[in-house]
């Protein structure tokens, strides 16, 4: 399908959000149950989780999109990934970034998410083809609803 078609992107921006699924599972697999370690322990284990994935990147999460660096922050207790949209700027449908900012925090402020159930901020930092930012989406413990019953 043709990139450009507004529907065929808007597809594809919807696999994009499926698709990064899986990292945002590998991370929280990297980690413990939040009860249980210290924030020094879980920084350790998600350097160690980066420091993993990284040599395995980049990688596509679909015909558009790939991730190509992951990093942790222990002092803003932050994940970041890079990713980027192997597409001209021109063709990034209206709406992306708002999009794209609630399907990350329907992840990271989920039951499982890295903000909600470890307390870290998780950031997804996107770029056009041409290496220009399009996006940043932040999903820090604050932006996550309050849930019934803790």
């Amino acid at each position: 399908s043709d990139i450009c078609d507004a529907g065929a992107m808007i597809k594809s921006l919807w696999t994009i959000a499926i698709a990064c699924l899986p990292l945002a599972a590998m991370a929280q697999d990297a980690t413990a149950p939040a009860d249980e370690v210290t924030d020094e322990e879980r920084c350790t284990e998600l350097q160690a989780f980066a420091e993993r994935v990284n040599p395995t990147l980049p990688t596509a999460l679909d015909n558009v999109v790939e991730v190509f660096r992951v990093s942790v922050d222990c002092e803003t207790k932050s994940v970041q990934y890079e990713k980027r949209l192997n597409v001209d700027r021109r063709s990034v449908p209206p709406g992306f970034a708002e999009r794209q900012l609630a399907e990350h925090r329907a992840i990271h402020c989920g039951p499982e998410g890295l903000a909600r159930l470890h307390g870290w901020t998780a950031i997804d930092v996107y770029f056009d083809a041409t290496a220009s930012r399009l996006a940043t989406l932040v999903a820090s413990p604050a932006d996550c609803p309050e849930t019934d019953g803790g």
